[in-house]
């Protein structure tokens, strides 16, 4: 299991435990997903960096980066995880995780 998968698999756990929501692998999902198009291969001060800058532009909706995200996903069929707001809220509770 390399570092991305078991910090993945710490962060569905935490989020079960924290959050007691039932979101806790939608997050997990969420988090992988944007690593996937972000090429994220290890989780390190400057991944964790652009993940959080990333979900900032995602806020917006018009942004190249949000259409540019949505194309991937759909491509994948997980569009979902953005539109529904799934990529946002697991970084919000990703962060806290890494802190």
């Amino acid at each position: 299991m390399n570092n991305i998968d078991r910090i993945l698999d710490d962060f569905e756990e935490y989020c079960t435990n924290e959050i007691v929501s039932g979101k806790a692998r939608s997050y997990k999902l969420a988090i992988k997903y944007l690593c996937d198009y972000l090429k994220i291969t290890q989780f390190d001060n400057e991944s964790i960096a652009k993940i959080e800058s990333t979900a900032n532009v995602l806020k917006d909706y018009n942004s190249s980066t949000y259409n540019e995200v949505l194309e991937f996903l759909t491509r994948r069929r997980r569009s979902s995880y953005l539109l529904k707001g799934w990529i946002n809220a697991g970084v919000n509770q990703f962060l806290r995780f890494m802190n």
